[in-house]
């Protein structure tokens, strides 16, 4: 956007792609000490534990040097998003590897039969948001591709999402809750 050289502070969490705990502050180190003797949040806050500092280097390291797992992060994603569209499923317009699957619930216990069903029975683990972070009757799994991951995951992945929609008799669902039956060219019928 053009703005960076007027921006006075930036901060940034070690909770998410550094799977860690913390953030880091920079900025003027005027400002930035103001920060740390003044803020509420440091009065009584200790250092990070050094295995974290470890962990945020050592993500660090993989950010700088890991073109070819950022390459195989995106294989891994695309092949997912795309089989899944092609199962019926709505993933939004997503643009990460990150990827929604909007799932029609109808209630609350259906919702809970789909999580046991995907972790336990088909051994997927996707985390599940519910209502009233998405609209009621709908619930969203996220699945989180990695360079770990690989092509035969991407193809268990699926499966158990066939046999999730199948078995739960699931109708295609959109974000914004609107629902149709799913059908395997991925549109809403």
């Amino acid at each position: 956007l053009g703005v960076q050289d007027r921006l006075d502070l930036y901060f940034g969490t070690f909770a998410k792609s550094f799977a860690a705990i913390g953030g880091v502050t920079a900025g003027d180190e005027r400002v930035v000490d103001y920060i740390r003797y003044n803020a509420r949040t440091n009065i009584f806050a200790k250092s990070l534990p050094m295995v974290y500092i470890e962990a945020v280097d050592a993500a660090l390291d993989l950010i700088e040097n890991g073109e070819d797992r950022r390459a195989r992060v995106w294989h891994i994603a695309r092949r997912l998003q795309t089989g899944l569209a092609e199962l019926g499923f709505d993933i939004g317009s997503t643009a990460s590897p990150i990827t929604p699957v909007y799932v029609p619930a109808g209630d609350e216990a259906t919702t809970l039969r789909a999580i046991r069903m995907l972790r336990d029975e088909l051994g997927i683990f996707a985390s599940a948001v519910t209502y009233p972070v998405v609209p009621r009757g709908v619930m969203l799994f996220r699945l989180t591709s990695t360079a770990a991951h690989t092509d035969e995951d991407v193809d268990r992945t699926l499966e158990a999402f066939r046999i999730l929609r199948d078995r739960l008799n699931l109708r295609h669902v959109t974000g914004d809750g609107s629902v149709g039956s799913v059908n395997l060219t991925g549109r809403a019928s």
